[in-house]
Order: structure tokens, then C-alpha cells, then sequence
């Protein structure tokens, strides 16, 4: 499995999940013909040959955006009707190895400073209200919780939209990798 290319996710070709790499004659007769390349030993000039080819992917290779929830799982599918159990079981292993490998890269974590706090909260207006005598406790109660039921998606929706792509929160909601954007609301 390779990178998806956004051509083949637009197209939403068979082989949207599979792309391959053109090999470029000129680029291997430049990499045989670079300084030193004659002093390499066989398995030397065939890592310089795929590195020279792979760099110059990269270099050509559109920005893929991070993966959306679900999007694994249509991979995974695709995995696993063409290649049965045995071998989308090894792709999963190598798939989670990649996952811990550039999570721990990222440094993902979550600390006060990134969550954000909207300013709408109706519950420190009932608080208030209760404070000042003006509603009983029983009354508190019913609004806080009629408040919470009514405001949890907009307070959810709010919170997500408010979120860079680069928030810790955003990035493990979105990912799939703890939870759902609702298991972050109640940070808000």
C-alpha cells in the first residue's frame, strides 16, 4: 500500500488506495553516472537507486491532508477484499507500528493551554440566578440539566469549529484515536 494520491481519491478509481511509482530511466542513469556510485556494492547501488526515486516522488507527491475518521476503515476494507485475512492482518500490524511510530513523533498531548473555553455557557447564568435567590434549587437543577441536554451539540460543533487542525484535541478527536468530538465537550 502506498501513499493515496488525491487523483486516485478524486477518481475514486478501484486503485484509489494503490498507487505506484514510475521508475524514470534519465534519473537511474544520472544516479550510475554520480560521483562514487561505482565504489558501492550491489545492495548500496540499489538503496541509492530507490532513494534517488523515491526522493524525487516526494519532491512531486501532492500535500495529503490528515486522515479523516473512517478513512482507515475504507482502506482497511479495500485491504481485505483483495487480500483476504492473512495479509490485512500483517498490514494492520504494520499500519499500528507506523501509528505509535509518528504519534511519538508528534508529541501529541494535552495540556490546559490548548483546551479552548467558549463564552457561552448558559449554565453560569442559571448559577447566578440560583445565587441571587431569584430560582430554587430543584429549579437549578431542571435548567442546568435542560441547558446541558439542549447545548451539548452546539457546544460540540462550536468546540470542533473552533479548533486549528494542529490542536492536540482536534487531532485525536478527528483521527479517531480517542474518542469522539463529544468525549471533548465536556472540556469546554
Amino acid at each position: 500500500i502506498n501513499e493515496p494520491t488525491a487523483y486516485n481519491l478524486e477518481q475514486k478509481t478501484p486503485e484509489k488506495y494503490f498507487t505506484h511509482l514510475r521508475i524514470d530511466d534519465e534519473l537511474l542513469k544520472e544516479v550510475e553516472a554520480s560521483e562514487g556510485y561505482s565504489a558501492l556494492s550491489e545492495q548500496e547501488k540499489i538503496d541509492a537507486k530507490r532513494h534517488a526515486v523515491l526522493k524525487k516522488y516526494f519532491e512531486q507527491a501532492p500535500i495529503i491532508h490528515p486522515f479523516r475518521k473512517k478513512f482507515l476503515g475504507s482502506i482497511i476494507a479495500e485491504v481485505f477484499k483483495r487480500f483476504h485475512i492473512t495479509e490485512t492482518s500483517k498490514m494492520l500490524d504494520r499500519m499500528k507500528d507506523l501509528g505509535f511510530k509518528y504519534s511519538t513523533k508528534a508529541g501529541i498531548t494535552v495540556i490546559v493551554s490548548v483546551i479552548v473555553v467558549l463564552p457561552e455557557k448558559k449554565v453560569d447564568k442559571v448559577t447566578v440566578q440560583f445565587r441571587r435567590g431569584l430560582i430554587t434549587e430543584e429549579e437549578r437543577y431542571d435548567r442546568v440539566i435542560s441547558s446541558w441536554s439542549a447545548a451539548k451539540d452546539e457546544i460540540q460543533s462550536k468546540l470542533m469549529d473552533s479548533l486549528p487542525n494542529t490542536n492536540p484535541i482536534f487531532m485525536m478527536s478527528d483521527s479517531g484515536a480517542r474518542g469522539n468530538a463529544s468525549n471533548f465537550t465536556q472540556l469546554a
